[in-house]
């Protein structure tokens, strides 16, 4: 044969590389380095130099470039044979030398076992053996050095890579060189020269194969010793091959302890199962047949046939073996029938199945033993029903049994195949049922209509296959009534409960066939089965209720699965080879333009399309159904399918299913698949990329479409898995919600069934059900049909009847009923039955597709949880009863399922309110852990961002996706809503806020309270914005507030800060929820409180008080006694001082200087009503007296603070508490019927001694708590208005004052020494009585109700009109005229309105009350009076004791005053009144000293409030004090000869005053020197505090100052000290501002007084001579004025004369309205314009549409658009003020009788003047209008314009004005501002 010279063969590789890669390659025995990178690299590099070794030697590349000249065919090729044993060579020296390589290892690897089992080691150190050591030890072994292999080492051969590498090269150049193929297609093809000679060719090529193979064969001495061999002499055995006798021989080569063995390279066996049989015959290495088959086997072949055969060949021989090998594989079915069947006999099979079954007259023959009567098979006219004929009994359907069992036997019938024939009946029959069920009109508005419209159809491919329609279709069968006609249309008109009663009489037979029909399949089937024994018996069930020992039907249905599964890929297959033809010849034929590219991408997802749409029913639903039907009959058992099943979606082959462990659908991995993709959109929720470009984004929406596709295309793939199925058609037809989800978390859960824990397995049954509901949407509504079946009969009142009624029969249920819920259920088994399925619903958010489930949930748990009808009406204990009856599994229903649900429905209020009215029967406690559930673990993104990696991807989300997903698009929604919300949009922004929190409300007002926090001029606007809140929205904004505060489960709001500025003053984010939350308890005071009062409970019990703000706020606005608190005691005026001493009313009237609040007293009367509950209100006052003294003393050293600080948090819980107390015992409020607040504080309150001693309140707050009640029981009659000698009820039975009870208790109170000196009289006597006993400010009275007449005239006329209102009206229209209102508006100003006959009735009310109290109080204390008259002889033992004053002040007067303005009130009015009694032995000389040493003293160690209630105090001393000093006649009156002027012995000693004064009192003079003293003592004592460092020290002294200024100094000499001592405070160098501003109000005070003649005694040329020194300075700076007036007058001249502004202006014709003056500016005031000028043009009208108005006293008519349109400056017809024409547009005016406008402008001072504040009372401001009320009580001050400039709510609201020492009156309470 000629080679082209042009085709070179390949080159050979060389040795070197060879040797090299397979040295890399002796690393295969570690099996530990096989699979490393090197090694499978190495691998690879040796394969291909095997290839380019066979491709040297047989050209196989290159067959079809071979030349076709002139060959040789009869040998081969001389050259191409030389190559072939090159080749051979090459590779037979490399695996020479790989395997002596190899050996040697394991000659090494087995010394080395046997050195570890050798105990003669002991004699190496450290118990090592070195690699030479073992090899020793293995040549002294006695074991023989043999030449064969062990298998284990065969076995490691066989396998090893680089020989399996060179078996696989070999075989792949064999088949490529294969010729049997070829020459059998091409023996009647001969003409075909090309083909004949490619053919010769692959036999040439495939000869020198054939000689490399035989190379490598041969035997090479590859099996070496060890180098160091024992002397030893060994056996030598052949090697123990499977080859050819042939190479055994060559094989056989004796070795003796020197000689290596000679093998073949490659082992003869692996060649063997590796390579085609005509390649091993070709080599000759096929396994000859033994000599005795080879002898008998012709003979035996003549004697049968005859003629003479060819003996067999090892070829033949094999090819036989595998014969019959494949044919018992794939072909012989081991049954004896199998040959012996006919076909005709599966005919009449079949007809007898189809037709035979449901005939008529066989169904009237099994129906008619079920009357008895007529005899005949009638069964519309038989008898009385025959109640022992059972249907299911077997021996019913005896002949049928019977007939199939004689057609298996006359046709030789396979049982098996029989018995799948019975199941596709069967199969056909329950197929014929649903399908009539689901297309009978009639069922489908049965009871269970609700259920069958579900949208299960139309979600996925069911169609009628769904849980709805398959029950209808189980009901229908189950349901089945068999009777005369009459009876049976009776039966159904009163029986609803039956599927069948609205289906005609055909429809009624047609199913009275198929019922027999399946009842007699169902036994054949058992009997070919093998079941009917165990079914025949209940006692044969297993535990579960059903017997599964079916031995074939498990397997022919999984064969039907495996079979329709195989179809469909099938028919996917051809499908995309059929698309991607079609594409490609479309590619071809459209060219490379766009067009054609589109529409070849549109062709080719048309054909994934419909290769989709072709896989979407893989297998019937039919199948599913007799699976689930014969799994409720006990005939199958689901879990044996397994093995059979193959999911759709990349599922496990059936060999790999759950027999291995690994589960059978990848349900779980794709439901992890799925919180991945679902958690990562999530995050990117409302997220904007502000660097995203529009490309970008544009860029970003297709993967949004695509992950919407791909979870699209995972739930179409999950309609095609089995397992779901199966689990839909189990809920169906089986019912058991555990039994379908074991199967399912036995198929999808790895391991589930090696789980022992039971926890764990139900962990992960919930876990496969949550899966399948959220990726089959089918699923999911199947789940909600099954609830809604189960709830069905809950409402239902009729008990099931029995089998029969009425003379009908009703057939045996087919199939047994599902265990629906009955009405009598309890809420235990109701919540544990439900609790998984709808944890299941909600975790994947499928109850949103039904509505009406969560409807009726909400209803069936609002009917179980009403309390009983025998409950009486007390809340606790209906709260109580509830508790008791929750458990956990109620719990968890309401935890997971009711409450998250709102979450995943729309925003709607009409479910909001089907859920409130579930929990607004739960106690608070209850539905706050319920919120807490719904909260944690985070709100929006908080959850996503808590989320460990590992958690995501093994999909255990602690909360649902879709509840996140709503929440973050709620979010979304409610800040794109306030961001846009205003004071101006209030109502249209409100209502869609409020629209968003409907079904996220944590979410919404979590982020509103953290706005509110930052932003408090939001919370008016908020809370009016909660009027189209749901209640349920309202009660979580209670807890959200609680959240807020730090009362939840965040741990992170509770560790918030409270305080600034080392706790001096409150927060911002804590003032703004105080301010919040008592406006919203204001405004919905029937929102759950107590949460908040309980966790304030809490705190306080802690010790900590930052929160008395909240509680402050709450009673302030809430409670409406915002009247009774006040910032601080030194910022009280005289009039409210006055107010306090007076009735409640009177308090209220002059707390804000007649500003009134508006008073809800529905919320007044819940919060006092909840304080009352559980004694809440009386823990808190106690916990309050109690931690005043821890606020002292029980901080650590570590916790040091300043003493402002403490000093704060003192005062403010001494304010908070008597804040409390009053509201408590506030009876004003009590209706007519019930309790009163005073005797629900009673029952609350411990006795007195028990606060003292066993709660440890100090003496003073005990009595503080219980005067209320001791008052009570004091004027009990005066109060109730009874009898005089009416019996004090039984509650104030503890709190009689006198009482032998509470006399016992007050030894307790005080030390034993101190009753020495003080007697029990006189201590009852002070702490029994309030200020309101002794005390009553008649001016006060009489000024109140003076002011309250003015403003009820005032609003009297305007209601009359006429010509008397004409002057109110006037002042209303023209300012509603100046504000720019319309006519409308106008007009509307001067009616008489609603607002205005509110007012005047409260007016009314109000004086009436007010004179009514003057009446009563003036009796009280004329009534006290007159008991201590009677008593004063008790009052004091001793009349000389010396001890007594001190005693007095300090365990009775000083404790008192200390407590309350009103307390220090009280103390002053009773130490004058003990005084005017002239009480025997009470020194008032002797208390008054004590009274200014303690005030000096307790300058040093008292708080700010406490040192105003000092100031108060020694005020109203000091004032009786310096009447007797500088009043005479005073003196003489009430002083000299009085008791009270009469000393101690020692007191006289000690004072230097005469004896006189023991017997007689004191005199003139002698007093003069005490007052002296005492103003010392006070003076130097302010002084000091003045000058010291210490800041509590200064600040006190300047409170009491301030508030004595004008009785205190009257001594020139210390007054000239104090004010020098202020120098230094009023300083700009001062680092603390409030000391300073506060220094210098007091200073110009004291210096006022001073010119006012205060220093009584100062000298009065000294006087003088200081008026004429200030009366020249005042002249000096007149001069200095008029000065600089005059230089300024005359630069102004120079600098007009310089510019020329005369010419200027005369040509320019510029005039004052350019740009150099506004409109109508005054000439006088412009310092350019000389002489007279023309009067400028009138402004432009504020109103051009307004009303012309006519004077009533016949002025002229002007337009009320010119009212107060600036006039001609020359015209001075009425006096006004020049350049102020401006503040006629902003301030009210009124016309009075002489035609002139009098300005009424507000007063900025707090005091009310007693002379001009009467004058106009429409001045009168208001409070409590808010930001959106613009006419308040007719304040005409409301319409200016500076209420309309700002859209903050917080200006519509006036702040107070100053009082009239100048200082500031605070907006809000100290706890939420700076105290300074």
């Amino acid at each position: 044969m000629t080679i082209n010279p042009n085709l070179q063969p390949t080159p050979p590789p060389k040795p070197e590389v060879i040797t090299a890669t397979l040295s890399s390659c002796s690393e295969a025995d570690d099996p530990v380095n096989t699979t490393s990178a090197s090694f499978l690299t190495a691998l690879a590099s040796w394969q291909d130099l095997v290839l380019k070794c066979l491709s040297y030697g047989t050209d196989y590349d290159r067959l079809h470039s071979l030349p076709r000249g002139t060959m040789r065919v009869d040998k081969i090729d001389e050259e191409r044979k030389r190559r072939a044993m090159g080749a051979a060579k090459l590779l037979g020296d490399g695996l020479e030398t790989y395997l002596t390589t190899w050996w040697q290892r394991q000659l090494l690897l087995e010394a080395e076992a046997n050195s570890d089992g050798n105990e003669r080691v002991g004699n190496v150190e450290g118990g090592g053996v070195s690699s030479r050591d073992a090899m020793d030890i293995y040549k002294s072994t006695t074991k023989p050095f043999s030449s064969s292999l062990t298998l284990e080492q065969q076995r490691k051969l066989q396998d090893d890579p680089v020989i399996c590498t060179v078996v696989e090269s070999l075989w792949l150049v064999g088949c490529l060189l294969d010729t049997t193929e070829d020459s059998a297609s091409n023996v009647g093809d001969s003409g075909d020269s090309g083909t004949q000679h490619l053919l010769k060719i692959k036999k040439d090529l495939n000869d020198c194969l054939v000689l490399i193979i035989r190379e490598l064969t041969e035997p090479r001495p590859w099996l070496k010793p060890a180098e160091s061999a024992a002397k030893a002499k060994r056996d030598s055995s052949a090697m123990d091959t499977t080859g050819s006798e042939s190479k055994n021989d060559k094989a056989g080569v004796a070795a003796d302890e020197n000689t290596a063995i000679s093998l073949p390279l490659i082992p003869i066996t692996t060649l063997q199962t590796s390579l085609e049989l005509s390649l091993l015959e070709s080599a000759d290495l096929l396994p000859q047949p033994s000599n005795a088959s080879t002898a008998t086997a012709p003979a035996k072949r003549i004697l049968k046939s005859g003629k003479a055969v060819e003996p067999e060949t090892p070829v033949s021989l094999v090819q036989k073996r595998l014969k019959k090998i494949n044919t018992d594989m794939y072909y012989r079915q081991h049954k004896f029938n199998l040959l012996a069947e006919e076909s005709e006999g599966y005919a009449k099979l079949l007809t007898f199945l189809i037709d035979g079954l449901a005939d008529e007259g066989r169904v009237a023959s099994v129906l008619s033993g079920m009357y008895e009567g007529d005899g005949n098979n009638d069964t519309s006219n038989g008898g009385e029903p025959n109640e022992d004929y059972d249907l299911t009994d077997e021996s019913i359907f005896h002949e049928s049994r019977k007939q199939v069992r004689e057609l298996i036997g006359a046709f030789d019938l396979d049982p098996n195949r029989v018995l799948d024939l019975a199941l596709d009946v069967l199969e056909w029959e329950l197929n014929e049922v649903v399908s009539q069920c689901a297309n009978n009109s009639a069922l489908k508005s049965s009871s269970f209509s609700e259920i069958s419209n579900l949208s299960g159809g139309g979600v996925d491919d069911w169609n009628c296959w769904s849980l709805p329609q398959m029950r209808l279709a189980i009901d229908a069968l189950n349901n089945i009534y068999v009777g005369r006609d009459d009876r049976r249309s009776n039966n159904r008109s009163s029986s609803s409960s039956s599927s069948s009663n609205k289906m005609s009489s055909s429809q009624q037979r047609s199913l009275e066939s198929h019922y027999i029909a399946i009842q007699s399949l169902l036994a054949i089937i058992r009997e070919l089965d093998g079941t009917a024994c165990a079914i025949t018996s209940s006692k044969t069930k297993s535990d579960d209720g059903k017997s599964y020992e079916g031995r074939a039907i498990a397997h022919l249905l999984g064969f039907k699965y495996r079979s329709y599964h195989n179809r469909a890929v099938s028919i996917a297959a051809n499908q995309s080879r059929a698309a991607a033809a079609a594409a490609a010849s479309a590619a071809s034929g459209s060219g490379a333009n766009e067009g054609g590219a589109s529409t070849n991408s549109a062709s080719t997802g048309s054909n994934s399309n419909t290769s989709t749409a072709s896989l979407n029913r893989v297998y019937p639903r039919s199948l599913y159904v007799l699976t689930a039907f014969l799994c409720s009959h006990g005939m199958l058992d689901p879990h044996a399918l397994f093995p059979h099943l193959i999911s759709p979606v990349g599922g496990n082959s059936p060999k790999s299913g759950t027999a291995s462990g690994n589960p059978t659908t990848p349900l779980m991995e794709t439901f992890q698949k799925y919180c991945m993709e679902a958690v990562q959109k999530l995050k990117k929720l409302g997220v904007v990329s502000l660097n995203a470009s529009k490309a970008t984004d544009a860029s970003k929406d297709p993967p949004t479409s695509n992950a919407n596709e791909s979870a699209s295309s995972t739930s179409d793939s999950f309609r095609n898995d089995p397992i779901i199925g199966i689990f839909r058609a189990l809920l169906a037809i089986v019912g058991d919600w555990n039994e379908a989800v074991a199967f399912l978390a036995h198929a999808a859960v790895p391991g589930f069934t090696s789980e022992k824990d039971e926890l764990k397995m139900v962990s992960a049954m919930d876990a496969a059900a949550l899966a399948a509901c959220t990726l089959s949407e089918g699923v999911g509504t199947d789940v909600v049909a099954w609830v809604l079946y189960m709830l069905k009969d809950i409402d239902s009142n009729s008990n099931s009847t029995g089998s029969s009624k009425n003379g009908v029969k009703k057939f045996p249920p087919l199939v047994d009923d599902m265990c629906t819920l009955c009405q009598e259920i309890s809420m235990t088994d109701l919540s544990f039955t439900l609790r998984r399925p709808l944890e299941a619903l909600v975790g994947s958010g499928k109850i949103k597709l039904n509505s009406s489930l969560f409807s009726k949930l909400c209803q069936l748990y609002k009917r179980k949880l009403t309390p009983q009808q025998n409950c009486n009406n007390d809340l606790n204990d209906n709260e109580v009863e509830i508790a008791s009856r929750i458990d956990n599994d109620t719990l968890e229903v309401l935890s997971k399922v009711m409450v998250p649900s709102l979450s995943l429905f729309p925003s709607d209020t009409a479910i909001a309110g089907e859920l409130w009215s579930v929990l607004k029967l739960l106690p608070y406690t209850f539905r706050y852990r319920l919120y807490s559930s719904w909260r944690q673990p985070g709100l929006e993104k908080g959850t996503l961002r808590s989320l460990m990696p590992a958690a995501v991807r093994s999909g255990k989300i602690p909360k649902p996706l879709g509840i996140i997903e709503s929440e973050i698009e709620t979010g979304i929604a409610a800040r794109y809503v306030l961001k846009r919300i205003s004071k101006e949009n209030i109502k249209d922004m409100g209502k869609k806020l409020s629209q968003t929190s409907h079904n996220n409300p944590l979410v919404v007002f979590t982020y509103i309270l953290s706005q509110i926090e930052s932003y408090d001029n939001m919370i008016l606007m908020m809370v009016d914005t909660f009027q189209f809140v749901t209640p349920l929205g309202l009660d979580v904004m209670g807890y959200c507030m609680l959240c807020s505060l730090g009362g939840g489960d965040d741990s992170s709001s509770g560790q918030r800060s409270r305080t600034t500025m080392g706790g001096l003053n409150t927060t911002q984010w804590l003032a703004s929820l105080e301010t919040f939350a008592g406006a919203f308890y204001n405004k919905f005071p029937e929102v759950e409180v107590r949460g908040i009062l309980i966790y304030l409970t809490q705190r306080f019990r802690e010790g900590e008080a930052s929160e008395l703000g909240v509680l402050r706020s709450l009673i302030k606005a809430a409670g409406g006694y915002g009247f009774v608190d006040y910032d601080s005691t030194a910022s009280l005026s005289e009039l409210q001082l006055d107010g306090r001493c007076g009735s409640r009313l009177l308090k209220r009237e002059t707390s804000s200087f007649g500003v009134v609040d508006n008073v809800n007293r529905k919320a007044s009367r819940h919060l006092r009503a909840v304080l009352q509950r559980d004694d809440l209100g009386v823990i808190m006052l106690i916990l309050l007296s109690q931690i005043r003294p821890k606020i002292l003393y029980s901080k650590k050293e570590s916790e040091k603070q300043h003493i402002k600080v403490i000093g704060n948090m003192y005062d403010d819980v001494e304010a908070v508490l008597c804040l409390l107390l009053e509201y408590l015992s506030d009876s004003s409020d009590d209706l007519p019927s019930g309790p009163g607040t005073k005797e629900r504080y009673a029952a609350s309150l411990p006795t007195l001694s028990d606060l003292h001693g066993k709660y440890g309140v100090d003496t003073a707050m005990a009595w503080m708590l219980c005067r209320p009640l001791l008052r009570k029981s004091m004027f009990y009659s005066d109060d109730s208005k009874v009898a005089d000698k009416a019996e004090v009820p039984a509650y104030l039975k503890d709190f009689i004052a006198g009482s032998p009870e509470m006399l016992s208790s007050y030894k307790s109170l005080l030390p034993e020494p101190a009753w020495k000196h003080i007697t029990f009289s006189l201590f009852e006597a002070f702490y029994s009585y309030s200020i309101y006993d002794i005390c009553c400010p008649e001016e006060r009275y009489n000024i109140e109700i003076g002011r309250l007449k003015k403003e009820i005239d005032r609003l009297t006329q305007l209601q009359r009109g006429g010509s008397e209102a004409r002057a109110t009206m006037s002042a209303l229209a023209a300012a509603a005229a100046a504000a720019g209102g319309t006519a409308a508006q106008i007009q509307q100003a001067t009616s008489f309105t609603q607002n205005h006959l509110n007012e005047l009735n409260r007016l009314k009310n109000n004086s009436s009350n007010l004179e009514k109290d003057f009446d009563r109080q003036k009796k009280r204390c004329n009534l006290v009076e007159t008991t201590l008259e009677a008593q004063k002889d008790t009052l004091i033992s001793d009349d000389r004791d010396p001890i007594f004053s001190s005693a007095f002040i300090t365990f009775c007067v000083y404790p008192r005053c200390m407590l309350s303005p009103e307390d220090a009130l009280y103390c002053a009015h009773f130490v004058k009144l003990l005084h005017k009694l002239k009480v025997k032995g009470f020194s008032t000389i002797e208390v008054i000293d004590n009274i200014i040493n303690s005030a000096t003293g307790s300058l040093y160690c008292v708080t700010e409030d406490e040192a105003g209630n000092l100031s108060i105090f020694v005020h109203e001393i000091w004032k009786v004090v310096n009447s007797w000093r500088y009043n005479d006649d005073c003196f003489a009156i009430e002083l000299m000869g009085a008791p009270g002027s009469k000393l101690s012995k020692d007191f006289a000693e000690l004072n230097s005053i005469g004896a006189h004064s023991v017997s007689e009192g004191l005199t003139k003079d002698d007093y003069n020197a005490l007052y002296t003293q005492w103003h010392q003592k006070l003076g130097i004592a302010a002084i000091g505090c003045l000058k010291s460092p210490e800041y509590m020290y200064t600040r006190s002294a300047l409170i009491l100052l301030s508030r004595i200024v004008l009785v205190f100094p009257t001594q020139p000499k210390m007054g000239e000290k104090i004010l020098k001592a202020l120098t230094p405070l009023q300083s700009d160098d001062n680092p603390r501002p409030d000391i300073r501003a506060t220094a210098q109000g007091y200073s110009s005070q004291l210096l006022k007084a001073r010119d006012e003649g205060m220093w009584k005694e100062e000298n009065i040329a000294v006087t003088k001579a200081r008026q004429e020194k200030e009366k020249q300075k005042q002249e000096e700076r007149k001069k200095k004025l008029a000065q600089q007036h005059e230089e300024m007058k005359k630069e102004s001249e120079m600098i007009a004369r310089q510019i020329g502004e005369d010419n200027w202006r005369r040509d320019g014709g510029r005039d004052n309205r350019g740009r150099g003056g506004q409109w109508g500016m005054d000439s006088r005031m412009h310092p350019r314009v000389q002489g007279p000028q023309p009067p400028p043009p009138p402004p432009p009208p504020l109103n051009a549409n307004a009303p012309k108005f006519t004077p009533a006293h016949g002025g002229e008519v002007r337009d009320l658009n010119s009212f107060g349109q600036r006039r001609d400056p020359h015209d001075n017809s009425r006096d006004r003020r020049p350049g102020m024409e401006q503040g006629q547009w902003e301030r009210g005016t009124r016309q009075i009788a002489d035609n002139s406008l009098i300005q009424t402008r507000r007063k900025r001072s707090r005091s009310p003047d007693r002379g001009d504040r009467y004058e106009d009372p429409s001045q009168k401001r208001s409070r409590g209008g808010g930001w959106d009320s613009h006419q308040p009580r007719g304040n005409t001050s409301s319409y200016s314009g500076g209420d309309r400039r700002s859209s903050s709510p917080s200006r519509g609201r006036n702040p107070p004005s100053s009082d009239v020492r100048g200082g500031d009156r605070r907006q809000e309470r100290r706890g939420g501002s700076s105290r300074h």
